[in-house]
């Protein structure tokens, strides 16, 4: 899951933990400490249109 962490690190986000069954995995993702400083730089924060938050997770 390393390399996971390091491509959601640019985003402020981190994976919490993984479960495997088979081929299929799930992971669990979430907001790190510098998520907010982040999240706050991105476009979709500073466009003014309602639910940035919704938007930017659909990135």
């Amino acid at each position: 899951m390393g390399s996971l962490n390091t491509a959601y690190a640019a985003y402020g986000l981190f994976v919490m933990g993984h479960l495997s069954d088979g081929e299929d995995t799930l992971v669990l993702v979430g907001a790190d400490t510098g998520f907010w400083d982040v999240f706050t730089q991105s476009a979709e924060f500073k466009d003014g249109i309602k639910n940035p938050i919704d938007r930017y997770s659909k990135e």
